[in-house]
């Protein structure tokens, strides 16, 4: 420790669902009905992966920039989209790590269930019992399969699993996946120029795409205030300001042990950090040059943080820093709601009011102040308020149920 020192249910297949989106009121229906990859996958010289790879893409593009749910696609392209995810967890960690990484995805689906739904797809006879062994592993020992995490916890039984797929390899999959896509009546193949207008334009075909974008952002915003290890270590480097701005710390970057405390490599607007969260405190350290030595730039316990992120519950700033961005800052778009002081009083509910900054992308930085009646943004350097939210309006967006839409 560092001291301190200075469903087996596969997705209903396009066109078939209820209703969602809340106040909209219906179900947007078959948006995609083509997987639609482009033509350069199977030129002469492609790899045999980049059929796969290209399809991922598609299916990127649509569900996560174009926010087009599962429902909405081809059944085919989702299988296709947690098979490849399978190949590539496997080949990485095994499958204890597939495991481990598939209970973490956001939403319910039961990702290896639809990977083994596409190897099935595609007619692959190597990799298919495999997986299905796999899975029958996984329902028989439910407690130890919870725990696998492909690297401190690793089953026996799905390591000589590995070792079956390995014999078998990845190839097998990438040859089998070209041929059904060559012969699939639902599968489009394009020019590269036109497939890659068709990704550019996808959010267009989403009737849903503003307010899905809205409910998105607000619910990153909340989860990433609130969690362990981001927003722990955003409260952390609370009331820590450079040059009239808040420290903002941006995203983590990656993970790694030294000896045995896992440092997260962090992106801040203050330069590369490194970040330690525990049981006890949460601490933000820089390496010196030249010999990389780790040294403390600031700590706090986590008894001192626990309350602001349980504040971020309470509060729920997500919304009101993406109603006064849209109002006040259009062109400079949130990217962060963190906390302006480690006092955790301030947020108190006994006082009916919460405090939090938000940082944009520019580097700009907001107070927003939120009580029972009212949300007020000030300006940071200008000492200025800015906007204020209350009456009925301020009502509804406090009482408004934002979750993510449900097929």
């Amino acid at each position: 420790m560092f001291s301190w020192f200075g469903k087996k249910a596969a997705p209903a297949a396009a066109g078939k669902g209820g209703k969602h989106e809340g106040a909209a009121g219906q179900f947007a229906g078959p948006l995609i009905t083509k997987i639609s990859l482009p033509e350069t996958v199977f030129a002469p010289d492609a790899p045999n992966y980049a059929a796969a790879a290209a399809l991922v893409d598609f299916a990127n593009s649509a569900m996560h920039a174009a926010l087009i749910l599962p429902t909405e696609i081809p059944a085919e392209l989702f299988w296709l989209y947690w098979t490849d995810y399978y190949i590539a967890q496997v080949n990485n960690g095994g499958h204890s790590q597939f495991f481990g990484n598939s209970a973490k995805q956001p939403g319910k689906a039961n990702i290896p269930v639809l990977a083994s739904e596409g190897l099935s797809l595609i007619q692959n006879t190597g990799l298919t019992p495999i997986l299905k062994q796999a899975l029958a592993w996984h329902k028989a020992n439910l407690p130890e399969a919870m725990l696998q995490d492909g690297f401190q916890n690793r089953a026996a039984p799905l390591e000589d699993l590995d070792q079956a797929f390995y014999k078998i390899g990845s190839d097998s999959y990438y040859d089998d996946l070209n041929t059904w896509l060559r012969q699939a009546d639902i599968v489009e193949i394009l020019p590269v120029a036109k497939w890659q207008a068709l990704l550019a334009a996808l959010p267009e075909r989403n009737p849903f795409y503003q307010s899905r974008k809205r409910t998105a952002r607000i619910l990153t915003l909340d989860a990433e205030a609130g969690s362990v290890p981001l927003g722990a270590l955003r409260a952390c480097a609370a009331a820590m300001m450079i040059d009239d701005s808040y420290i903002q710390i941006k995203r983590i970057t990656s993970g790694s042990y030294h000896g045995a405390d896992l440092l997260w490599s962090l992106e801040t607007s203050a330069g590369p950090l490194l970040g330690l969260v525990d049981d006890e405190q949460v601490m933000l350290l820089a390496r010196e040059k030249p010999d990389n030595a780790i040294r403390g730039v600031t700590r706090a316990p986590m008894s001192q943080i626990t309350p602001l992120l349980e504040s971020v519950t309470l509060w729920k700033p997500g919304r009101y820093a993406w109603h006064f961005s849209q109002s006040n800052f259009p062109n400079d778009p949130v990217v962060l709601v963190g906390f302006p002081s480690r006092v955790s009083e301030k947020s108190d509910p006994r006082i009916g009011r919460g405090f939090f900054f938000i940082g944009t992308q520019s580097g700009a930085t907001y107070t927003l102040v939120i009580e029972n009646k009212r949300a007020v943004l000030f300006e940071v350097v200008a000492h200025k308020q800015l906007a204020e939210l209350s009456g009925r309006a301020f009502a509804a967006l406090r009482d408004e149920v934002i979750a993510p839409p449900q097929a």
